[in-house]
C-alpha cells in the first residue's frame, strides 16, 4: 500500500473518531455528580439531577425498576423508559441520569443508555476490538 493512501486511511480515521467525540461531550452531563460522590453522601444530592454509570443487579418489570449499583452505592432507578429493558440481565452495563428521589437511594431516571445488556453483548464487544485489532496489524503491518 501506498504511503499516501495509508496518511488518508489514519486521517479518515482520526477525524471519523474526534467527530464522535465532538457529539458526546455535546450532551453537557460533565458538570452533575457522579456516582463517587453520591455515594459518599446521597442526603446530600436530594433533588439534584446526576449522571451515573451503574451495574444492574436486579429488575422487576412488575414495578418498572430496576436495581442497580455504582462503587459503593446500591440504588434503585424508578421511572424506567426503556423499551429494551426486559432485556436487561444482572451484570448489564447502563448510563443513568436523573434527579436523586427523596429517599436518597432512588434515582428517577430521566436518560438511559445501555452500554451492555448481557454476557453476549461483553463478548461480541470483545470479539470486535479483537478483530480490528487483527485487521489493522494486518493491514499496516
Amino acid at each position: 500500500m501506498q504511503r499516501a493512501i495509508r496518511v488518508i486511511y489514519v486521517l479518515s480515521l482520526l477525524g471519523l473518531d474526534l467527530s464522535l467525540c465532538v457529539s458526546f461531550a455535546a450532551a453537557d452531563l460533565w458538570d452533575t455528580p457522579c456516582e463517587s460522590s453520591v455515594a459518599a453522601d446521597p442526603a446530600a444530592h436530594h433533588g439534584k439531577r446526576v449522571f451515573m454509570f451503574v451495574e444492574v443487579v436486579a429488575s422487576d418489570s412488575a414495578d418498572d425498576h430496576l436495581i442497580v449499583e455504582a462503587p459503593g452505592h446500591r440504588m434503585v432507578i424508578t421511572e424506567v423508559a426503556v423499551d429494551e429493558y426486559e432485556m436487561l440481565e444482572p451484570g448489564a452495563e447502563i448510563q443513568v441520569a436523573g434527579p436523586v428521589a427523596a429517599a436518597s437511594d432512588e434515582l428517577v431516571a430521566d436518560d438511559i443508555v445501555i452500554d451492555i445488556r448481557n454476557d453476549r453483548d461483553r463478548w461480541y464487544l470483545y470479539g470486535v476490538s479483537v478483530l480490528g485489532v487483527l485487521l489493522a496489524a494486518g493491514d499496516f503491518l
